[in-house]
């Protein structure tokens, strides 16, 4: 025991403990700087798709109304955003969010 809490103490182990936690930080902080770029800095095609892929889930729904908030005229948001709301079984709001996305391009969305 004693010879196994020396070891823990010595230089060698500061050295490989230091090394594994770099390996595992740096990796790990770029991928969570990717994600912060791509959540917030894309184009609005490309965030339009990244927030549409969980549909039906809150934060969909929470990310696509930010970005619905920035750009009025775009009916394609306020179209996917429906998705999720009548995935989730909540019709009434899902139905608003159609007509909204209607009366923006009416002719885009003559099937609904």
């Amino acid at each position: 025991m004693e010879k196994l809490m020396i070891f823990f103490n010595s230089k060698i182990f500061k050295y490989i403990s230091g090394t594994v936690k770099l390996i595992v930080s740096i990796p790990l902080f770029i991928v969570i700087i990717l994600l912060f770029y791509f959540y917030f800095f894309s184009t609005t095609d490309q965030r339009l798709n990244l927030y549409s892929d969980p549909q039906g889930s809150y934060f969909s729904i929470f990310m696509l109304d930010h970005l619905f908030k920035n750009n009025l005229d775009d009916y394609k948001i306020v179209w996917e955003s429906s998705v999720a709301f009548n995935k989730r079984g909540e019709h009434e709001e899902g139905m608003k969010r159609l007509n909204i996305a209607t009366s923006l391009a009416p002719i885009e969305k003559l099937g609904y």
